[in-house]
């Protein structure tokens, strides 16, 4: 008996103990691992609080909305697009806050990017046609940003 124990001893503690972890692991139960983990809810939290509602307040609001009102331009004037006056550039986010307005990229008459060779704030139409203008406006709210952009033609003459 001694001698089969201890020849034996191991295989025979390993085979009970697997034999109670098997129902644990393969069970489809409430206490079966995967019903454990199916009844335990996630609670992110910021600081002392839950974060649901930080994160839902984040989600829910909506991307900022912009407007550029087109205009004739004329070649060899000097215009600034980000003039909000000029060019009635109008920028509504939910908060109610400002919110910066860029231009990401220009085009020119004949479709070249003249976006690196261009600044906004001093842009002077060299070739009569249409510029295509994007403008972008971002919304940075706790810590999170929301663009919009738009693209907007232009008549040079």
């Amino acid at each position: 008996m001694k001698t089969m124990l201890g020849e034996y001893g191991k295989l025979i503690i390993l085979v009970i103990l697997l034999g109670g972890m098997i129902p644990l692991l393969m069970g489809t139960g409430k206490g079966s691992l995967t019903g454990m983990i199916k009844n335990v809810r996630p609670a992110a939290t910021l600081k002392d609080k839950d974060s649901y509602p930080l994160a839902e307040s984040i989600l829910s609001r909506k991307p900022p909305e912009l407007s550029v009102k087109a205009k004739k331009l004329y070649r060899g004037q000097v215009y600034n697009l980000l003039d909000a006056e000029a060019f009635l550039i109008k920028v509504k986010t939910d908060g109610g806050e400002a919110a910066k307005v860029s231009v990401t990229k220009v085009t020119d008459p004949k479709e070249k990017d003249i976006t690196k060779e261009v600044d906004p704030e001093k842009f002077m139409p060299v070739l009569p046609g249409k510029y295509r203008i994007v403008y972008r406006v971002a919304d940075s709210f706790l810590g999170s940003t929301k663009t919009t952009e738009k693209e907007y033609s232009f008549i040079a003459d």
